[in-house]
């Protein structure tokens, strides 16, 4: 059953394009999205339903050029016949780096799906309720003034560019996110990504006021196995770019704690219950161990601190954890590479590292990695493979790639 949402956007000026011969189709998705619209706490006005001649991929693009940037917040495309990524390529690029308009794409075959049709209605209320600036839920961590961010790259072979995105949290219940894509034509991206992390925790400052973060926690994805000294060259460069802002009020600044994020890792974990039994406590079978469990001892890395979490349940083979290692902690007044004495205790960055994998708005339950990694991952997959350029910047602080 759908909740309501933390913050809820209204759908009042919004569009449907679909080709003529489906405009059943369309008024069933409608009817189903304001069915569903109250359970969230959304008030959903009717949209102008704009009927096209045929499914031709300039058709689409030009009935969105003429809704013009400005009159509409939301265009809804319904796309029929098989999944094409050119014209999904096409009507999003249009959307987001020329125009600045929201895009939901839905392919016809979804809402002829009797059975299908009331569950993707309502994923695609949330994400559209996202995409217009909606948060969905949230979540406590007792560390006062902390923002995170999450950080994945990726290599546009069409444009033969390096790209990087930076996903950032803009408030204290990580529920609302500022996004900038940064590119270079080799892998250096280094540079780029220190304006980026900088950029991002001026927008910080602006949403809470003028107040700027005390601790900031960055995630890297993206990175290989061994090469810890070269992030540990790139954490560095960035803290120092973030330090420059704090000139003029250095008692704002704690701490900058970088940690590497690792998804495909060939350590696994197994639990081992043990059952008290006629007085003698006996072994049950070796089984996978709750989301949430930490192994940071006796496996882990000599020379740095690191750990291993496992962030989900999973019902069917063995779970595969995610490795955390921290290759950078600066805390105002003392410096640590290894994370030996950081102004985040081990259990609190263990705690956060995991809450932050229930905050990802496209699925309901948790993944594999913190929030903001998975969002820059969304949004540097969109751009590489879609986009090929940075989308508008009105766009940046919606998480308009979902």
């Amino acid at each position: 059953m759908t909740k309501l949402a933390l913050k809820a956007v209204d759908l009042r000026n919004w569009s449907v394009i679909v080709p003529a011969k489906e405009s059943n189709a369309a008024w069933q998705f409608v009817k189903t999205v304001k069915y569903h619209a109250p359970k969230m706490g959304v008030i959903v006005q009717d949209p102008r339903i704009v009927k096209i001649h045929n499914d031709r991929t300039e058709t689409f693009l030009t009935a969105i050029k003429e809704l013009g940037p400005d009159q509409n917040n939301l265009v809804v495309t319904i796309f029929t016949g098989p999944q094409r990524s050119d014209r999904y390529d096409a009507v999003k690029k249009l959307c987001y780096v020329e125009l600045g308009v929201n895009s939901q794409v839905i392919m016809h075959k979804t809402l002829c799906n009797e059975k299908r049709m009331q569950t993707a209605c309502q994923k695609l209320l949330l994400q559209m309720n996202c995409k217009l600036g909606g948060e969905l839920w949230g979540c406590q961590v007792p560390l006062q003034g902390l923002m995170v961010i999450g950080i994945d790259v990726y290599r546009d072979k069409t444009a033969n560019l390096h790209m990087a995105a930076v996903v950032a949290s803009l408030n204290a219940s990580f529920s609302r996110y500022n996004s900038e894509v940064v590119y270079e034509k080799t892998s250096d991206l280094s540079a780029h990504l220190r304006v980026a992390v900088r950029h991002a925790v001026v927008k910080n400052r602006e949403a809470n006021g003028g107040v700027w973060p005390e601790r900031i926690v960055i995630y890297r994805d993206g990175v290989n196995a061994g090469n810890y000294g070269m992030m540990e060259r790139e954490a560095t460069g960035v803290r120092e770019a973030i330090q420059e802002l704090y000139d003029d009020n250095k008692a704002a600044f704690k701490s900058v704690t970088v940690a590497v994020v690792q998804k495909r890792v060939k350590t696994r974990v197994y639990h081992t219950p043990v059952q008290e039994q006629e007085g003698a406590a006996s072994e049950l079978p070796a089984a996978n161990p709750p989301a949430g469990t930490v192994l940071d001892h006796t496996v882990t890395l000599r020379t740095r601190y690191d750990f291993y979490l496992v962030p989900m349940n999973v019902k069917q083979g063995t779970v595969s954890p995610t490795h955390f290692v921290v290759v950078h902690e600066y805390v105002a007044g003392a410096a640590s590479s290894d994370g030996a004495a950081g102004d985040i205790a081990p259990g609190a960055l263990q705690n956060l590292s995991y809450l932050l994998t229930h905050m990802y708005f496209n699925w309901p339950g948790n993944v594999k990695v913190p929030a903001p990694c998975q969002y820059a991952h969304k949004l540097v997959t969109l751009v590489g493979d879609s986009l090929h350029r940075q989308a508008k910047d009105s766009m940046s602080n919606r998480l308009y790639y979902l």
